[in-house]
């Protein structure tokens, strides 16, 4: 895996973070856990899936 990936990857979760620290604020608990449990579905899914064959195919060859 790329370093440039695992930047942006943390920079992705500190910015979702921030912004979830900031919707607790804005929005009722059950709403927040309700968006969390969403979001961290797609993640999972995500992960199952894997990349995109075309994306599998650069890292082999690098």
């Amino acid at each position: 895996m790329s370093a440039w990936w695992m930047v942006a990857s943390g920079l992705a979760l500190l910015i979702g973070g921030g912004i979830e620290l900031t919707c607790v604020r804005s929005r009722p608990f059950r709403t927040h856990v309700r968006l969390m449990v969403a979001h961290d579905t797609g993640w999972v899914l995500t992960a199952l899936v894997g990349p995109p064959d075309g994306m599998a195919g650069r890292q082999r060859r690098g």
